[in-house]
């Protein structure tokens, strides 16, 4: 977000430690944590309240697939959360879109390392239309010890998920926390908590972006929800589902069976026309 200034007209920022959330023991259970946002405030002119901006944490103790869209794939080490915005005043912004600035630290002493990767698949099963998954690395080269965000390059424009509703979520080249000027907002968060020394960790940022100017912004539908897992470990993979094998396989193998079939169709035809032919010579002789 620092391709214009903080004060420019192209944005309006708001600040999480500026809100009033309401209590989350209202909302939440042993495996759910929900913040709403109550109010917020004086801050550019009180644009979010009545839970206009909502945080839902779900923890697991096993492994599934989530059954709402995108259907990630989690585990007992991971957890998911939803980012739901609705009911947004957006003001003299017509074709208003939403970003999200997100920091992720990990717990080595250096400040480079991090990477984000992409892999591509073929199947989109659980995702209709989406053949892609990101992973937000703390350590590339060491999956299993580290951490990762993991998330599908989609959200969704209204409550009822479906792919007649998704549109496209983008993210900006990770960047260091000093470059974006979030270190000052890192040491009075809740993770200087964990990490007193949150200077000295590693630590990236980048910017998430919900929709694309084609479809119209958020304030077509006036609500936005991405879902995203936090985790430890090698993140979950998906695999190509039996599913999808059985369709290829009948696809590549029943033109091949066509093909055998119909050679072998082919020679025997041909052999039996060549034992069933006479040679006129033949017959003359005969004949004499």
């Amino acid at each position: 977000i620092n391709l214009h200034h903080i004060n420019s007209t192209k944005w309006r920022v708001y600040d999480f430690t500026e809100f009033e959330w309401q209590d989350i023991t209202t909302w939440s259970s042993n495996n759910l944590i929900v913040m709403k946002v109550k109010t917020s405030g004086e801050v550019m002119d009180a644009a979010f309240y009545n839970e206009s901006l909502v945080l839902q944490f779900h923890m697991f103790d096993h492994s599934d697939r989530s059954k709402e869209l995108p259907h990630l794939l989690y585990d007992a080490d991971s957890t998911q959360f939803d980012f739901t915005l609705q009911d947004i005043d957006t003001g003299n912004y017509s074709s208003a879109r939403w970003g999200l600035e997100t920091v992720l630290l990990g717990s080595d002493k250096k400040t480079t390392g991090m990477h984000i990767e992409t892999k591509k698949s073929i199947d989109d099963e659980y995702t209709p239309g989406v053949f892609e998954m990101s992973n937000w690395l703390t350590r590339p080269g060491n999956e299993a010890n580290g951490g990762y965000l993991q998330w599908k390059p989609v959200c969704y424009l209204k409550p009822g998920r479906a792919r007649s509703v998704a549109t496209k979520v983008d993210y900006t080249n990770l960047a260091s926390t000093s470059d974006v000027n979030v270190d000052t907002f890192l040491q009075s968060s809740i993770m200087y908590s964990y990490f007193p020394d949150i200077m000295s960790v590693s630590r990236s940022a980048t910017n998430f972006t919900f929709g694309l100017e084609s479809d119209g912004g958020f304030t077509k539908t006036n609500f936005t929800s991405w879902t995203a897992q936090l985790g430890f470990g090698a993140p979950p993979e998906d695999k190509v589902s039996s599913l999808v094998v059985g369709v290829i396989s009948a696809g590549l193998g029943l033109p091949v069976i066509l093909i055998m079939f119909g050679g072998l169709f082919v020679i025997i035809k041909k052999k039996t026309s060549k034992e069933g032919y006479t040679d006129l010579d033949t017959d003359r002789s005969n004949i004499q």
